[in-house]
């Protein structure tokens, strides 16, 4: 009997082992599956932004091309377009100078402040949501 019951014993340890290693190779598994799934998903992403990048140089050159063209045949005496554009400056004047009541502004930081505390997961949502309340382009902008 007790030999027995050692056989039953080792045979329930054996399938806690067992179990233990299926649920172990499953949960790797798992892991191998985001993993490769995050790989591709990172590719795809370099992929549309190195095609983006492509595209707009493309845009770039047409464009380019189409101002040369046009000043050649009716333009001759104007400035050419610049290459590349102007780097950023900073305003010539202050907001304050323009507006003396300041209460616009910190409508749109308090909505700005939200948005960032806020679980928003891509870009064109962000902007649908900071731009709903706004009447015009102006407020657009800001």
């Amino acid at each position: 009997l007790t030999d027995f019951a050692r056989k039953y014993e080792k045979g329930q340890v054996g399938n806690s082992n067992k179990e233990d290693l299926i649920r172990h190779l499953t949960i790797k598994r798992d892991k191998k599956l985001e993993t490769l799934h995050q790989q591709r998903k990172e590719r795809e992403r370099l992929q549309t932004a190195e095609l983006v990048d492509r595209q707009a140089k493309e845009m770039l050159e047409l464009f380019k091309q189409a101002r040369v063209e046009c000043d050649d045949s009716s333009y001759r005496g104007s400035p050419s377009y610049p290459a590349t554009p102007p780097p950023p400056q900073p305003p010539i004047c202050s907001k304050r100078d323009i507006y003396t009541n300041t209460m616009v502004f910190e409508a749109i930081d308090e909505v700005a402040i939200t948005m960032a505390q806020s679980e928003i997961t891509t870009f064109t949502e962000l902007i649908r949501t900071l731009t709903a309340n706004a009447r015009n382009d102006i407020e657009k902008a800001r």
